[in-house]
């Protein structure tokens, strides 16, 4: 994976994933749609079949609109599009998934006459429509989320910082061994310092990163890309390190969506 945006949506649908208030909501529409019927799934399906028809709706629906709205979100936002594109944009995004999603399991339930546009055109219509409205609401609370946390001040300092000349402050990008020092990289220089790693890597508390090899760390949001040349894996960062992934981390940063 070399597209950051791409990233991100994996890492917003393992999040939404592990969420026991978004597992607590679905399951609770779940629950509602299946024992309701409505759209004549009532009329038309056995009560277990009815509940299994809505768990897939939701759950793939759900999924489809959270990773393909992220993914659309951080890649207009990285071209700096004004807010209502953005917005428009999270909501087809997610919207046109979620509706070819619809087609195709009302398709497997219901047969071909459900291929029948003539007669079936509401379903992905109204699926596009609702999808693109929950969708853009999200994306607005979300940009909105992020301007309030931009101004708020930062609670806790990375204490690693505090070891570096003042001018070198800055944010931390990523941290790498050189014989019984640390090199540590921020937006403003890299500077040498003599200590342990696995001390370093302590001191990092308040900055979201991951190891990535036994002699590398680096900051979640400085990636820049990720790329695979001669068999290796490597991690670019925003200043222009290309750091390697060893083999005994690959798993761990597959799972947390880094690569």
């Amino acid at each position: 994976m070399t597209d950051r945006p791409l990233q991100s949506a994996i890492r917003e649908l393992q999040r939404l994933g592990r969420d026991p208030r978004t597992l607590g909501a679905m399951a609770f529409a779940i629950l509602v749609l299946g024992f309701s019927g409505p759209f004549q799934t009532f009329e038309l399906l056995p009560i277990g079949p009815r509940f299994a028809y809505w768990t897939f709706i939701c759950v793939l629906t759900f999924s489809a609109g959270a990773f393909f709205g992220t993914w659309t979100v951080e890649a207009l936002n990285a071209r700096k599009l004004p807010l209502a594109a953005q917005i428009g944009g999270a909501g087809l995004g997610a919207g046109i998934p979620a509706s070819i999603i619809v087609v195709l399991i009302n398709w497997l339930t219901f047969g071909d006459e459900m291929l029948n546009w003539q007669e079936t055109w509401p379903v992905p219509v109204f699926t596009l429509i609702i999808s693109t409205a929950v969708s853009g609401l999200f994306a607005l609370f979300a940009r909105h989320g992020n301007a309030a946390r931009v101004s708020e001040p930062e609670v806790k300092p990375v204490r690693l910082l505090e070891r570096l000349p003042q001018h070198k402050r800055g944010k931390l990008i990523s941290m790498s061994v050189s014989d019984h020092y640390v090199a540590i990289t921020t937006d403003r220089g890299k500077e040498l310092v003599l200590m342990r790693f696995r001390d370093a890597m302590a001191e990092c508390e308040g900055c979201e990163g991951v190891q990535i090899h036994r002699s590398h760390w680096i900051a979640l949001n400085q990636i820049t890309n990720v790329l695979r040349l001669d068999g290796k894996t490597l991690i670019e960062t925003s200043a222009g390190e290309r750091l390697p992934v060893s083999r005994s981390f690959a798993e761990t940063l597959k799972e947390r969506g880094v690569i």
